[in-house]
């Protein structure tokens, strides 16, 4: 974890589309930038919540570790996404664990910094509190497809997830363009690795997705959707 000079990157800033400058320079000290290496934690599960967290380049994993060791998959964070708004609600501890899938840059926020935020800019508290409905509503349906989905169910179920938050569009469908082992596919799918292999290899006769030396692109959105919502 690395603590970066504001200055360079204010043009950039996420905040920015919902707070004016001077509202940012007002916040500034309970701001901060940090950049996060592979494999790195924002914050891990039964840690205290220090504040809220707002991508603005990477890729960032959330995933729940249940009472049988399974860490389930929540959500991938796309940028501009938050991360951590439950420090809104009043909670003290983190529910969840967060970690860098590739280097990643966020903004910080301190959480009575993120409440007053919300007071002076409306359009950002609406954002917020929809990211917080979807969140809740996601939670409810990995937890649903971690106990009764199929081997099949739960890698397609992946596949688009990884597809919508950071897949990139060329001629044979949408490249996952982050750096993802199979076997670490495999334990966010909730299945152990051979049989993740077995269903990509279905998946790919059927040809709905494409691989080549270690990548994936999802080819057919559609028929995966299918198995997910059968």
């Amino acid at each position: 974890m690395q603590k970066i000079d504001r200055c360079r990157l204010y043009t950039n800033d996420p905040l920015g589309l919902w707070l004016k400058e001077e509202d940012l320079t007002y916040f500034e000290p309970w701001l901060s930038w940090i950049e996060y290496e592979r494999g790195q934690h924002l914050f891990e599960q039964g840690g205290p919540i220090l504040g809220a967290y707002l991508l603005q380049r990477g890729a960032i994993q959330i995933t729940q570790r249940l009472l049988d060791g399974h860490q389930l998959l929540l959500q991938f964070v796309k940028n501009g996404q938050w991360i951590n708004l439950s420090s809104l609600t009043g909670e003290r501890w983190h529910e969840y664990n967060a970690h860098a899938l590739m280097p990643s840059r966020v903004r910080f926020i301190a959480k009575d910094a993120l409440s007053a935020m919300l007071k002076r800019a409306p359009h950002l508290a609406t954002t917020v509190h929809q990211q917080i409905g979807e969140a809740l509503r996601a939670s409810r349906e990995k937890l649903a497809l971690y106990l009764r989905g199929g081997a099949q169910r739960k890698v397609a179920a992946l596949l688009l997830e990884l597809a919508q938050a950071y897949g990139e569009s060329n001629r044979y469908g949408k490249h996952i363009a982050v750096p993802m082992k199979g076997a670490e596919m495999a334990r966010l799918a909730g299945i152990n690795p051979t049989t993740f292999s077995q269903c990509l290899i279905r998946f790919e006769d059927r040809g709905w997705i494409r691989r080549s030396g270690g990548e994936i692109w999802v080819c057919q959105e559609v028929a995966l959707r299918g198995i997910v919502e059968c």
